[in-house]
């Protein structure tokens, strides 16, 4: 199952990739295509595709951010559970502190995640 996991990630992370750099390759195609026209009323729909591009890019990026962000708290709870954390040591009472304060971390994490997926804007990844 946690095979299973880890290629599903992977697939997720490689299609995050490719979306935005289609959006980047789209753009700059759009500008070199673009770059001597005039603007008029006829090229709204292409401003329209191009934001679009855009946000599909800001979502994209904040998208890896979130990941390698719990990647590397997910690594720290890990060497702090080991006794391998570099302020906690082996010392139980910091293990604790340290899982407590990493763990609340992690919940911060998954509440601005699902904020952003709901679309309330004020919390950012």
């Amino acid at each position: 199952m946690k095979d299973l996991a880890n290629r599903l990630q992977a697939k997720q992370e490689k299609y995050v990739y490719y979306i935005t750099a289609l959006s980047v390759a789209a753009i700059a195609f759009t500008i070199v295509r673009t770059e001597k026209m005039a603007i008029g009323v006829i090229q709204i729909p292409l401003a329209i595709t191009v934001v679009s591009w855009s946000i599909s890019i800001v979502l994209g990026l904040r998208y890896l951010a979130f990941q390698m962000s719990t990647l590397h708290t997910n690594a720290g709870i890990i060497k702090i559970r080991t006794g391998e954390g570099p302020d906690t040591g082996r010392d139980s009472v910091k293990i604790k502190i340290g899982l407590n304060t990493m763990t609340k971390m992690f919940e911060k994490q998954g509440d601005q995640a699902n904020d952003h997926l709901s679309g309330k804007v004020g919390n950012s990844i």
